[in-house]
């Protein structure tokens, strides 16, 4: 979740949020590329360190308001990582081939522990059951269920005054340009989209993450691309349009480039 920081070796629940200080513009120098974009600062003599994780409804309704979340989740409340090396077989010589190793991850949630699923088009879908769940069809037990969304309204009053706002990637987003969306120049930092004129100010950008697959027409592996990773937040300053419409663009609304169907570059907006 973003580049939420706390002093080095501390584990207590202190946390900082990194904002854009265009202050800076002129007094930093180095050889990043996008001289447009403002250094995210926290002015601290002490030694600070990134803090990852989840943050609840109630955590993240405050984020989005320009607030400190009270409560970062570590990952390992909620899940963990279990990586399983397997062997291609052979079919007709049921023989492994040479060089056939490979390698799976799992996630294995903690308890009472599980996801939502948007699920529509589907008529006479029980409210509660099992299914088989996953590339190896694992048994799964589902029910109807329902949650609430953060306070827009309050968002849009944090945003209102400033025109100033930032949009927190849910899920992966892949771009033709990297991590940059293909609608805004990165010389200027300047974008339209969606009747609305945006300026990039700051970018807080986590690890790559990698998205392949396997073309099962084709029979082959499909070409490995770089994403921007879930949790990663764009600053932006609106120079045309509404309020109103920024939310219709960003509010829970995929701006990937590719595989938005899949669901992935869905974002949220928050007011720093």
């Amino acid at each position: 979740m973003e580049k939420n920081l706390k002093i080095k070796g501390n584990d207590k629940k202190n946390v900082f949020l990194l904002k854009p200080d265009e202050s800076l513009n002129n007094k930093i120098i180095c050889n990043f590329p996008f001289a447009s974009l403002a250094p995210l600062w926290l002015k601290t003599e002490s030694p600070i360190e990134e803090v990852n994780g989840f943050l609840s409804l109630q955590a993240m309704s405050a984020y989005l308001c320009g607030n400190v979340p009270d409560e970062i989740m570590k990952n390992e409340r909620l899940y963990k990582k279990d990586e399983r090396v397997g062997i291609k077989k052979d079919r007709t010589r049921k023989a492994a081939p040479t060089g056939a190793l490979y390698s799976v991850e799992y996630f294995r949630f903690a308890k009472d522990i599980g996801f939502a699923v948007e699920l529509g088009g589907v008529e006479k879908f029980p409210p509660e059951g099992l299914l088989r769940l996953g590339g190896d069809h694992r048994s799964a037990f589902y029910q109807e269920s329902s949650f609430v969304l953060p306070d827009k309204e309050k968002v849009k009053n944090k945003i209102k005054d400033t025109g100033q706002f930032k949009i927190v990637f849910l899920t992966p987003a892949i771009f033709n340009k990297g991590w940059m969306p293909d609608w805004i120049d990165a010389e200027s930092g300047m974008g339209t989209i969606h009747n609305i004129t945006l300026k990039l100010i700051s970018a807080a950008l986590g690890k790559p993450v990698h998205i392949g697959g396997f073309d099962l027409v084709k029979k082959a592996p499909k070409d490995m691309k770089k994403a921007v990773s879930a949790g990663s937040v764009f600053y932006f300053q609106l120079k045309s349009g509404s309020i109103d419409e920024v939310f219709d663009t960003f509010w829970l609304k995929s701006i990937s480039t590719e595989k938005q169907n899949e669901g992935f570059g869905i974002t949220i907006i928050g007011g720093y």
